[in-house]
């Protein structure tokens, strides 16, 4: 795995943690942008470790699994 991929998955490994911690004080706003981000993170790593390159954005890093998904 390359060290580019592997901070990726630890910054989705740190935000998926967090996550429960937001939920339980009520910050269910929080809570979910944590877990969306997280699954963010793990689609850029996917994509780089893969492709060697990853979208910065929401619809870049959905366009390229669709494009992939052809």
């Amino acid at each position: 795995m390359k060290p580019e991929t592997a901070a990726f998955f630890a910054k989705a490994r740190e935000l998926l943690d967090r996550a429960p911690a937001l939920l339980a004080q009520a910050f269910t706003d929080d809570a979910g942008r944590a877990a969306y981000l997280a699954g963010f993170d793990a689609a850029q790593a996917l994509l780089l470790e893969k492709f060697r390159r990853t979208p910065k954005t929401r619809s870049g890093v959905q366009s390229e699994f669709a494009r992939q998904g052809k």
